[in-house]
């Protein structure tokens, strides 16, 4: 009788150890290394090695095979969406294969890089992988590379936000080939895709779609060309030197390649004008850059003169005063009165206001004031040429 129990209990476990492994709520994300019994003793291993049309028909026709095999399966709706909101979470010591995709990344601290503008992208500077194996973040850092001179108003190395993946809302979420199916959507819908970073000094950076499709009357998407937001940026610095006295505009000095072709300095600002209606903040002198030339091109204006008349102007008037100040860009604030004032011989102008960068202002034009732009960290230090207006 004690023989026969054993048999049994012996039969009992060679039974259960044969069956299928069920995986429960606790465990339902095991696409690891493949050794899970999901389906009449084989493992998504052997499901994957399959023909792509089999390995469809296991995963649709058997739940356990979906739940225990998501990588297999391709569906990744059991996996979460997003990553951690921190590269310090603490989610980042636990195991990762119950709750994400093998090889899910986790993308952090994202930094432009890239020498020129062309170049320039805004990429992850540290991140984690989810690794089935070791069932671990495994954490991986990149180090920006080195630039040899660079534009000089190329923000490599600062902070940036990268371009968003999503399309518009009403557009398909997977971009459509060209001539493909729309009839489900709206006819003249227009979807924009693969975003990148564009743009040719900093002003013009923004996230930039590469694809565009239009669902048109006869129910196709239709693929657009591109070509001119891809137009390569011209080479060299759009940003003139800050002094007419910079040695960049010596008598030997080339403008190619360190400054792009066709940009015009302006320096030597004065009013001119002998009427009210007439007065302006204009340029005497200026350097324009031309890669046919082999040096700056000068070019200087003659001042009006309004000591006769009909053109003699009123009393107190700044003809040929100074109106813009490069001196004053870098400076502390406190700087700016006495500056101004040893330039305005009659005291025209009245007015010297202080604005904080990228605060609003009144869009009004006052010859007699000067507003001085100033940092919005410390509001102290000047970061644009004050000016008349």
């Amino acid at each position: 009788m004690t023989s026969l129990l054993f048999l049994l209990f012996v039969t009992a476990m060679v039974q259960v150890l044969l069956l299928p492994s069920v995986v429960g709520a606790t465990g339902v994300f095991q696409d690891k290394a493949g050794d899970v019994a999901v389906c009449k003793a084989k493992n998504c291993n052997d499901i994957r090695l399959k023909d792509k049309k089999k390995q469809k028909k296991i995963c649709k026709e058997n739940k356990e095979v979906r739940s225990s095999c998501p990588q297999t399966c391709d569906d990744v709706s059991v996996f979460k969406n997003n990553c951690p909101s921190k590269i310090t979470s603490s989610n980042f010591e636990k195991d990762c294969s119950d709750k994400y995709q093998h090889n899910r990344q986790c993308n952090y601290d994202y930094r432009y890089t890239g020498c020129t503008w062309d170049e320039l992208q805004c990429t992850s500077q540290k991140g984690y992988t989810c690794d089935y194996e070791s069932s671990t973040w495994n954490l991986t850092t990149i180090n920006i590379e080195a630039c040899e001179n660079p534009p000089k108003d190329l923000p490599v190395h600062e902070v940036c936000v990268p371009c968003s993946d999503m399309p518009a809302e009403g557009c398909p979420e997977e971009k459509p080939t060209n001539q493909e199916d729309c009839s489900n959507f709206e006819t003249d819908l227009w979807c924009s895709y693969n975003f990148m970073l564009t743009g040719c000094n900093p002003k013009q950076l923004k996230c930039s779609p590469t694809s565009f499709f239009e669902c048109t009357q006869e129910q196709l998407w239709q693929e657009a060309a591109v070509a001119s937001i891809l137009a390569p940026c011209p080479t060299g610095s759009n940003e003139c030197p800050t002094q007419l006295s910079s040695p960049d505009f010596d008598d030997e000095a080339s403008c190619n390649p360190m400054y792009q072709d066709g940009l015009n300095c302006k320096y030597d600002f004065v009013f001119t004008g002998c009427k009210l209606n007439e007065l302006q903040c204009s340029s005497q002198q200026a350097y324009s850059c031309d890669y046919d030339s082999p040096n700056w091109l000068l070019s200087t204006v003659i001042p009006l003169n309004c000591d006769t008349p009909p053109d003699t102007p009123p009393k107190g008037w700044p003809v040929s005063q100074q109106c813009s100040w490069p001196e004053l860009l870098g400076k502390k604030y406190e700087e700016v009165e006495s500056i101004i004032e040893a330039t305005d011989m009659i005291g025209f102008i009245t007015n010297i206001e202080k604005v904080v960068e990228e605060r609003p202002v009144t869009t009004d034009h006052v010859w007699s004031r000067v507003r001085v732009v100033v940092d919005k960290q410390t509001e102290n230090i000047i970061v644009s040429v004050p000016i008349v207006g």
